[in-house]
């Protein structure tokens, strides 16, 4: 039997144990809720059928919407955030920048602490346990083999290219000269994931399920009482590293002109990351849907064949290519473009970032996408939401992607490479 989420668990009758403490209840009770209907016929329960998912209607149109609003933000605060410049991310990796940590630190807190909030609100609470165990299901087929494996492949790909998933489009936003052949890397790299996908998952799960999923079902705590302590542990993190370097002094661009919010080049990395952490907020409340980026490239990529041949070829591709899920995180991802053009526009900066060369755009794109795809996140599945949601496997991948990156920035400096 694979490894099954916590909702597939409380689906099938048995008992419960990784989540909050009355988790089970709360399941049936969103599965009341959210999924079937009954009516009592005489005694006779009926199960109306389920809406199809490739059926789009008003509150679809409307999601979409916030996916996009939500995918803006992103992009501006990205390119505001300068993580999409190639020499920042490169950086990070050869530990001598360490804007890519604040951000991503500042955007792992600040989305910890909406979602606890929102764990305990009673308005609020069912849509966060919704969203979590549909964000928990997706990680039914993988293990700590394939995160660590993915993640570092993940690292790997981003210190070639310069670039993460999620920052890709970003950089075409904002005019650099490489990020149309990284983004033709990262749809080979999905392509090549979706049509190999079978022997690697046959490869790569569990032998049995894993026993938990999640630090809360791991420790029999409350997701509030381990998240706050976390996301507010991370804050002084950030504060000591940037008092060690201030971000002023490792941003290429002029920060020093006194110019507006929106014409500034450059935002300091912590605020730009409470930022992305903070669209947790209405991805949730009004999608059901927690932050990610690379299998939104599976989505596009399965948008190149025709549907019949997609299915002979990979039906892993084929099940990405329709349904809201689906395209509401293609949405979030495409519409980053948007934000991040509007950004470097006002500020002025548009074409003025270095890219890299195009061999190295291409290769880090397609490793990194293949990579996250393999351990089921990327720097904002694993990162933001799995971190988020405090998923085990993703305190193994991301560890393993700063490792993976580590180890690829040592071997292009010792050939010489750049």
């Amino acid at each position: 039997m694979p490894p099954e989420s916590t909702l597939i668990e409380a689906r099938k009758g048995r008992p419960v144990h990784d989540a909050n403490a009355n988790i089970t209840k709360e399941v049936e009770e969103l599965d009341e809720l959210f999924s079937e209907k009954t009516n009592d016929n005489h005694g006779v329960v009926e199960v109306l059928p389920q809406k199809d998912e490739t059926e789009f209607d008003i509150s679809s149109i409307v999601k979409l919407l916030i996916c996009a609003i939500a995918g803006i933000l992103d992009g501006l605060a990205m390119e505001k955030g300068r993580v999409f410049e190639p020499s920042v991310i490169r950086h990070q990796f050869e530990f001598r920048s360490f804007v890519m940590m604040k951000m991503f630190l500042a955007a792992v807190s600040s989305g910890l602490l909406c979602l606890a909030l929102m764990s305990i609100l009673p308005s609020t609470s069912q849509r966060f346990q919704l969203a979590r165990n549909s964000f928990i299901e997706r990680f039914q087929l993988k293990g700590y083999l394939s995160s660590a494996i993915g993640g570092a492949l993940l690292g790997s790909g981003m210190m070639i290219a310069g670039g993460c998933p999620a920052g890709v489009l970003v950089q075409v936003g904002a005019g650099i000269s490489s990020s149309v052949v990284t983004f033709m890397g990262c749809l080979f790299g999905a392509f090549l994931y979706g049509v190999s996908e079978p022997i690697i998952t046959s490869l790569t799960k569990p032998t049995e399920p894993l026993k938990h999923i999640t630090f809360d079902g791991a420790t029999n705590r409350r997701y509030f009482n381990l998240a706050v302590p976390f996301g507010l542990a991370l804050i002084p993190l950030i504060a000591i590293l940037d008092f060690a370097i201030p971000w002023t002094q490792e941003v290429s661009t002029d920060v020093t002109s006194d110019s507006g919010i929106f014409t500034s080049r450059a935002w300091a990395p912590y605020y730009a990351g409470a930022l992305i952490g903070s669209l947790q907020v209405p991805m949730v409340l009004f999608v059901s849907e927690n932050l990610g980026g690379s299998s939104s490239y599976c989505t596009m990529a399965s948008w190149t064949l025709p549907g019949d041949l997609l299915k002979q070829i990979s039906p892993y591709l084929y099940r990405m290519r329709t349904g809201f899920k689906n395209w509401g995180m293609a949405t979030y991802v495409t519409t980053t473009v948007v934000g991040a053009l509007l950004s470097s526009v006002l500020a002025g900066s548009f074409g003025t970032t270095a890219g890299v060369s195009l061999h190295h755009a291409f290769i880090g794109g397609y490793t990194m996408i293949f990579g996250a795809r393999l351990a089921g996140g990327c720097t904002s599945g694993h990162g933001l939401s799995g971190m988020g949601n405090l998923l085990l496997l993703s305190f193994a991948a991301i560890p393993a992607m700063f490792v993976g990156g580590s180890l690829t920035a040592a071997y292009m400096h010792m050939m010489n490479i750049i």
